[in-house]
């Protein structure tokens, strides 16, 4: 009942947000739940543009970065990094997401071909650097030797990066993240984070945007389509070799 409860609130304010709307550019926190809405935004009308995160219906267009290859270029860089041999725990986001299932995803599936490396523990910390901070403390009691740490997004990568720091093991174990945020380029810099796989949300945000102004009072209709068209981002590995290519004004 709560759930049904807070579908129909979900529904209720996205309808009261797109009225008046010419075009709709959404970040969902549950595909499943604003589905409807987002049906009835683009019967109405509106173009539909998802973020990332997608609604769980057809509809104008979904922009996303990379997810099951950043993945798999996280698992291809730490295993180069710790000479593919050692062990590795992650941290997880909230499951059930895509894209944050299929990253973690392709981590695993490409970590799993190096035979020498071990994955020890994966536990969630929901996408929060302080839970973060915690679930990586709770490692580092549990498990002597870990060498290698992949976080599903940057902010907890950041959060195990300070655990790490706090306990004296900076440079100790190669730390990993996703989605290339300002903070985390700033500790690949400092020595305490080891890389992360940078997108570059400005151009992410701009083409969003282009898609919307070409959509709105076009003759388009989302009833031709079959599936939700996809842009897929271009995405850059970021090392400490690398970070110094990523220009200031590209940080976000």
């Amino acid at each position: 009942m709560v759930m049904v409860w807070r579908n129909i609130l979900l529904k209720w304010i996205f309808i009261h947000l797109f009225l008046g709307c010419q075009a709709i550019i959404l970040q969902c926190s549950d595909g499943t739940a604003l589905a409807s809405a987002v049906d009835d935004a683009e019967a109405a009308g509106v173009p539909v543009i998802t973020l990332n995160l997608d609604a769980y219906t057809t509809h104008s267009a979904l922009v996303m970065a990379v997810d099951y290859d950043a993945g798999r270029m996280a698992a291809e860089g730490m295993a180069k990094q710790m000479g593919e041999k050692g062990n590795v725990v992650i941290i997880e986001g909230v499951a059930g997401l895509t894209r944050t299932d299929n990253l973690e995803k392709g981590f695993k599936d490409t970590i799993a071909k190096y035979p020498d490396i071990k994955v020890l523990d994966a536990q969630a910390a929901n996408f929060e650097k302080e839970t973060a901070t915690t679930v990586m403390n709770s490692f580092l009691q549990n498990y002597s030797d870990i060498n290698g740490v992949f976080a599903i997004n940057d902010a907890m990568a950041e959060g195990a990066a300070l655990a790490v720091e706090s306990a004296g093991k900076t440079g100790q174990m190669y730390i990993w993240g996703a989605d290339g945020e300002k903070d985390a380029l700033a500790m690949i810099e400092n020595g305490q984070m080891a890389g992360t796989i940078y997108t570059n949300s400005w151009d992410q945000g701009s083409t969003a945007a282009k898609i919307a102004l070409m959509l709105i009072n076009s003759e388009y209709s989302y009833t031709s389509l079959t599936a939700t068209p996809q842009v897929i981002m271009e995405c850059t590995v970021v090392t400490p070799e690398t970070v110094g290519t990523i220009a200031e004004a590209d940080r976000w």
